[in-house]
């Protein structure tokens, strides 16, 4: 499952509850999140995440 900001629009509290279903979901199947809310990431452990950055 690919999710480009899924946070936009929604009240912090709900990003929190967004984490939560993410998290759950993972358990099945790969979930890949793109974002820049501080929110969402710090919702998740750091061995959770992955920094990707396009060079050149």
């Amino acid at each position: 499952m690919v999710l480009d900001e899924p946070e936009l629009g929604l009240h912090p509290y709900a990003t929190v509850h967004l984490a939560d279903m993410s998290r759950a979901a993972s358990r099945d199947r790969q979930v890949l999140i793109a974002t820049q809310s501080v929110t969402l990431t710090n919702q998740f452990a750091l061995d959770d995440l992955v920094v990707v950055e396009r060079s050149g």
